[in-house]
């Protein structure tokens, strides 16, 4: 098998960002939606005087759609502004009128078919098959403010002028700038196109962001298709991290020399950079709101954050070993591989001070088990004496802690090995969790997995002192995603 070069997988994972979106029926279909939405409220008697205007924002807006994994339906997010005229009435009701305009049994309202919600943040309306739209009031935003961001940042003054308030979940007005947001991101688009590819760049700029498909836009849905494959999982889903903030971060990390797949092979070491010590992600076009105040406040949120960037770079930076034959259809396999492991969620749902360290011994709910195979680790240590290495065996765990603590005190650089035992028949999966104490200055608690296909071979794992502290090594077997055997072996490492 040959593998693939950089310039073959580029292009497949062009197309395959582009095979995520929607289709142009989908898009002119919902354009014709939520325009017919736009005119249904400006005939209301409410909405008169204020002469709203209906627009899409995020996703759909930025041309970052991705389908979902479960479902026919994609996200359509509307904003409803009113425009002119004095606000009379409060936020509250607004998001009222609003509600019960759309919601009137008469006929040429455009939203007599479809199932409707009120949530505390917006009004969906569920297309089947279709379209989910979540629909925001908003109203014209202050001109004084507008004026005050264009002073104190001058470089973005272009970005303000479509700034605007929308209802929060509080029934409070907030500020906000969708449209802001967008030209943002599009100017980072259209600077990702390479004048020799593509059409004129004034005919390009002419365009609206959504027809560009540009490396960034592919990259963006990239990433939000690795994220939902990742979290697929019910017991994760509220873990996800936003599509604003995957959008946002993927814009701040995106340089113009970057091709699609450099880009995304530099994504994790950029986001972290821009996120910083305090892992702040502000609204490049509306400064003071902050897309990362999910995971600020959920220090779970940011745990699973953190484990996305290692995941995305570890799946990207493994695209390159790939065969030269992969298509499309192969690359759509890979991401579904992307899923997390239902032994990474047993994991997940125990109390962690450190992302993986420290598992306590509370039932699982998550993943079940039935130990029916037994599993030992054997330990071993390779003393150095006289410039060779001495293997000594511990037939047990008591038998181990003892040997350290009164025989021969581990020294720094000494090399343990942990060999597995079970009667376990093949296939099967072999998960070894490493945890350091919780004081060291080096922190683990990593799942490194390994698929067992011949029991003539034997499983080890070598370690190498170099911490003091009570650490520990844990060895479970996977069988038809159910824990069918688990040994732990405790390491003390004295001074």
């Amino acid at each position: 098998m040959t593998q693939i070069n950089e310039q073959k997988l580029e292009k497949i994972l062009a197309e395959y960002a582009s095979s995520l979106g929607i289709t142009d029926e989908q898009r002119r279909l919902a354009e014709r939606k939520y325009k017919e939405i736009g005119e249904w409220l400006q005939s209301g008697q409410f909405f008169k005087e204020y002469k709203p205007e209906v627009y899409p924002q995020g996703s759909f807006a930025l041309g970052t759609v991705v389908r979902p994994v479960k479902g026919d339906s994609f996200d359509l997010d509307i904003v409803v502004e009113l425009t002119k005229g004095e606000i009379l009435h409060s936020s509250k009701e607004i998001k009222q009128a609003v509600n019960e305009r759309l919601k009137e049994d008469k006929e040429g309202n455009p939203c007599l078919n479809a199932d409707k919600r009120v949530w505390s943040m917006c009004y969906t309306l569920s297309f089947p098959k279709q379209f989910d739209m979540d629909i925001v009031p908003a109203r014209y935003g202050d001109s004084d403010r507008i004026t005050y961001l264009k002073n104190v940042y001058p470089d973005k003054s272009h970005f303000f002028d479509t700034a605007i308030k929308v209802v929060d979940r509080n029934d409070q007005w907030i500020e906000s700038n969708p449209r802001g947001f967008i030209r943002w991101f599009d100017e980072i688009s259209k600077r990702s196109k390479h004048k020799d590819v593509f059409q004129a760049m004034d005919e390009l700029h002419a365009l609206p962001a959504y027809q560009v498909n540009s490396p960034l836009q592919n990259m963006v849905q990239i990433l939000k298709k690795h994220a939902s494959e990742m979290f697929d999982s019910e017991e994760i889903r509220d873990y996800k991290p936003a599509s604003i903030a995957i959008t946002t971060l993927a814009a701040l990390s995106f340089k113009k020399e970057y091709s699609l797949y450099g880009a995304l092979k530099n994504f994790k070491e950029n986001a972290l950079k821009i996120l910083g010590d305090k892992f702040e992600l502000e609204n490049p076009a509306n400064p003071g709101e902050y897309f990362s105040q999910n995971w600020e406040n959920d220090p779970q949120k940011k745990k699973w954050l953190l484990k996305w960037l290692e995941n995305v770079d570890s799946f990207i930076k493994h695209l390159i070993e790939l065969d030269e034959s992969t298509s499309v259809v192969g690359l759509d396999e890979s991401f579904e591989r992307a899923k997390t492991s239902q032994y990474e969620l047993y994991l997940a749902s125990q109390n962690l001070p450190s992302f993986y360290a420290h598992a306590n011994e509370a039932e699982e709910t998550h993943l079940s088990k039935s130990l029916t195979y037994r599993v030992k680790i054997i330990p071993e240590v390779e003393r150095k004496k006289f410039g060779i290495y001495h293997a000594d065996k511990a037939k047990n765990v008591a038998e181990w802690e003892s040997f350290y603590k009164t025989q021969i005190p581990l020294q720094h650089e000494a090399w343990l090995k942990f060999s597995l035992k079970t009667d376990c028949p093949v296939p099967y999966t072999v998960c070894w969790q490493v945890v350091n104490a919780p004081d060291c200055e080096e922190p683990r608690g990593e799942v490194l997995r390994e698929e067992v296909t011949d029991n003539s071979k034997p499983v080890v794992r070598y370690e190498i002192t170099k911490w003091f502290g009570n650490h520990y090594i844990k060895c479970f077997i996977l069988k038809n995603n159910k824990i069918v055997g688990e040994d732990m072996v405790w390491v003390p490492i004295i001074k």
